[in-house]
Order: C-alpha cells, then sequence, then structure tokens
C-alpha cells in the first residue's frame, strides 16, 4: 500500500490539465485513460490521444512515496474532479491510497489494484485499475517520448519562447478547423493563427517572460525528472 496526503486542489492541479489529452475515441479504449505514476517520489498523471497531443503533470516530491504504475478511465478521472471540490476559502485534504482493493464484478468482488480517494469532509471513492496486459507504447514510453523533446530543445533551431495566457484559449476552440500559429521573431510579437480559409486571427504573448529560454527551460523539474531518461528520436514518437 502506498499513500499520498495532498490538498483537493493539488488534485485538480494534476489532473484537469491532462484530461482533456485522453482520448475520447471508444475504438481506442486504452486511449480513454488516464496514467499515475509514482517514481522517486514524484507522482505524475499523463494522457495523450496518440495523434496530436501528449500532456503528464507532476506533483511532489512526497515523502514515503512508494513507486506504483495505475491508470484510471477517463470518465473517472472526470468523476474525481466533479466530486471532490473546492474553493478559494475551502481546500479540503484528500488521502490516495493505492492498494489491493476488493472491486465489484458481475459475479462478485475481485481483489485488484485500485486507487482510494478520502476526504476530511467523509467522502469516499475508489477506482480500479484499468491497465491493459499491454499497454499502448506511447503510455508506456511517455518519459522518453518528453526526454527527446526537452533534451533536443538546446540545440534546435533558435525561436523565441511564446507564453500564451491558458484563460485565453478556449476563445480559440470554435475555429475551423486546424490552428496554425506563425509566431514573430521577436518575444512580444503578436501571433498570427488561421484555420482554414475562413479564420483568421491575432494572439497577443504575455510580457512578463524572465530569463533566457535555455535557462528557463534549465529550471524546470522536468529536466532532472527526465535526466535518466534516454529520449526517443523524432520518428519515433508516434509509433
Amino acid at each position: 500500500m502506498t499513500r499520498v496526503d495532498l490538498r483537493t486542489s493539488d488534485l485538480h492541479r494534476l489532473l484537469a490539465p491532462v484530461i482533456p489529452h485522453a482520448s475520447t475515441d471508444k475504438d481506442a479504449p486504452n486511449l480513454c485513460v488516464v496514467r499515475l505514476e509514482a517514481l522517486g517520489g514524484t507522482l505524475t498523471a499523463v494522457a495523450t490521444d496518440m495523434l496530436c497531443s501528449l500532456a503528464a503533470t507532476r506533483h511532489g516530491p512526497v515523502d514515503g512515496l512508494d513507486d506504483f504504475t495505475l491508470t484510471l478511465r477517463r470518465e473517472d478521472a472526470v468523476g474525481a474532479l466533479r466530486t471532490f471540490k473546492h474553493t478559494k476559502t475551502n481546500d479540503p485534504e484528500l488521502s490516495l491510497v493505492v492498494d489491493e482493493m476488493p472491486v465489484p464484478t458481475d459475479a462478485a468482488s475481485q481483489m485488484r489494484l485500485a486507487i482510494r480517494i478520502d476526504s476530511e469532509t467523509g467522502t469516499r471513492l475508489a477506482y480500479p485499475d484499468v491497465t491493459p496486459a499491454e499497454p499502448p507504447r506511447v503510455l508506456r514510453q511517455w518519459r522518453e517520448t518528453l526526454a527527446g523533446a526537452v533534451q533536443a530543445r538546446p540545440v534546435s533551431r533558435p525561436a523565441p519562447v511564446i507564453v500564451l495566457s491558458s484563460w485565453a484559449a478556449p476563445r480559440w476552440a470554435k475555429a475551423p478547423g486546424e490552428l496554425r500559429m506563425f509566431p514573430g521573431e521577436a518575444l512580444g510579437d503578436l501571433v498570427l493563427v488561421t484555420a482554414g480559409d475562413s479564420f483568421i486571427g491575432l494572439w497577443k504573448p504575455l510580457s512578463h517572460l524572465k530569463g533566457e529560454p535555455e535557462d528557463l527551460l534549465a529550471e524546470s523539474p522536468w529536466v532532472k525528472d527526465l535526466a535518466s531518461v534516454q529520449g526517443l528520436p523524432v520518428d519515433e514518437v508516434s509509433k
């Protein structure tokens, strides 16, 4: 058994950013998931649709956290966030317990790996691990995929870091078709956005980025997390 104590807001910061990247294709159930991993005292969540995006989040370090891998159905991750809520003035403490638990089946119940979430408010939910016998490669090797991207940045063609406001992102959701972004040469240049032949716009970057891009990337905890991982070549990422 392993246990993680965190605030409800921490659970939202862990799951909410990656859920939109999990597949919703019923013909690809192995990608309609959020994968939770604990490694070296850090808890991570990752999701991908294997087509256009992959996202990961991290929480920690957490003292005494045993390594584990567990997969949640996308709808279970969504359900957890809908059940465990927080506000600016009320942020309940949660305990995440990963252990073998009785999971109901059609006939009876079986002992399976599961995650239980207990709130100090008295609410308790448990979700079974749905990791398939052979998880998709893109989920098994997500660290290698990200490591390859992170490690390639210092030697890639120089380009400005674009800092775009996340609160404005939904404004682009209904653009007809693929978004194409064309950054300017300087840090604060407007980003030209097009979609198909009928949509065009400008997205103003934030101007408070401090420091050189390579220094900012070096300060990210992900660089340390992925330092010992052999990155996948670019042409291997989508296989």
